[in-house]
């Protein structure tokens, strides 16, 4: 199988993860579920970087790659003793990558539209607005988006879902540069 095939399959498994290395131990971060990010947020605050991602503290660390309070403890003694600076902001960016589904989204061909129209919408304020909506497009259950899909399966579910174009919205097609040359000339004449 190809790496997007691979990452595709383990990501519907549940089984996608990213190594992270402190000190001298390495650590696996899996794809969350709505419950371990609920979980993992609850008490943080996310401060954004300069260029706009998300800094995760050692105890969010903790808490996405650990379900059990003395393992986060047990990690965040063993991080701030053991790991320096530029690991632990690898970490934190790898675990960033798993939690938003980069590589998961990055090895899928997803069709891209334009519209003229601008469509304004309003929601999706809070997890639980994110999970109600995708409960409804997917047609899945509470205990199904909350505890056994994955937040970035969940995502690419709602991107790649079939649907029709609606209205003034048309579907890019990139190509090569001979057939958008070729397209230029018949346009021209």
């Amino acid at each position: 199988m190809s790496k997007s095939a691979n990452i595709v399959a383990a990501s519907l498994l549940n089984k996608h993860y990213a190594t992270i290395r402190i000190g001298r131990l390495n650590f696996r971060a899996y794809q969350p579920c709505i419950r371990d990010l609920a979980r993992a947020f609850a008490d943080e605050r996310l401060d954004l970087s300069i260029d706009g991602r998300q800094r995760y503290s050692l105890e969010t660390m903790s808490k996405l790659l650990f379900h059990r309070r003395w393992q986060q403890r047990m990690f965040l003694w063993y991080a701030r003793r053991y790991g320096d600076y530029q690991q632990i902001r690898i970490a934190a960016q790898k675990i960033a990558d798993i939690t938003t589904g980069k590589d998961l989204l990055e090895s899928v061909k997803i069709d891209k539209t334009r519209k003229k129209t601008i469509v304004e919408t309003v929601g999706n304020n809070s997890i639980a607005g994110i999970m109600a909506t995708m409960m409804e497009h997917l047609n899945i259950s509470y205990k199904d988006a909350f505890e056994r899909i994955n937040y970035p399966t969940m995502m690419l579910m709602m991107i790649d879902k079939v649907r029709s174009l609606v209205g003034d919205e048309k579907k890019i097609v990139k190509g090569s540069g001979k057939e958008m040359a070729a397209r230029r000339k018949q346009k021209n004449k």
